[in-house]
This record gives C-alpha cells, structure tokens and sequence, in this order.
C-alpha cells in the first residue's frame, strides 16, 4: 500500500500537493502496456499532483523520475497499464 501525507494547507483536497513518505516507503511504478512511455522500465514515485490538460478534465498523476533523471507523470487512473512495487525501507 502507498501511503501519502498531504502537506497542512488551507486549499481543497484536489489542490493539496501529496508527497510520498519516502522515509518508511520507497515506491516505483512501470508501465505494463507496450505503448505505454519506457515501458517495463522502473520510475520512482516522487509525489502526486493534479494535471490539467487542455480540453480534459483535471486527473490526479503520479509524478515519476526515471534513473537517467528524466521525469514524467502517469495518470493514477491508468491502472490497467501500469505496475507498482513497493517496498519498506
């Protein structure tokens, strides 16, 4: 299970910046879809925010760093298309 903790603001839930709790936790995620962004390579969840694409309706993703530094997100609800693993420290 991924915990987040939300940092104390006055905003709405859907607007609060989560971070992950990388001291008890460290959580990688890979897509599984072949078309899917570097797929079957491992990213490290960094934190989750709330993206607002042109035309879509506003998604909460998982923002990710790939080993090279690249960084990306990936739509929490994807989750037929991606894997996570997650491990305690």
């Amino acid at each position: 299970m991924i915990k987040f903790r939300g940092r104390n603001s006055g905003k709405s839930m859907a607007s609060r910046i989560m971070i992950a709790d990388t001291e008890r936790y460290t959580s990688k995620i890979r897509w599984i879809h072949p078309y899917g962004f570097r797929a079957g390579e491992w990213a490290t969840i960094t934190g989750v925010f709330t993206a607002h694409p042109n035309g879509l309706e506003p998604r909460l993703c998982y923002h990710v760093v790939y080993k090279d530094g690249f960084q990306d997100s990936i739509p929490i609800s994807d989750k037929a298309n991606y894997e996570l693993e997650v491990k305690t420290i």
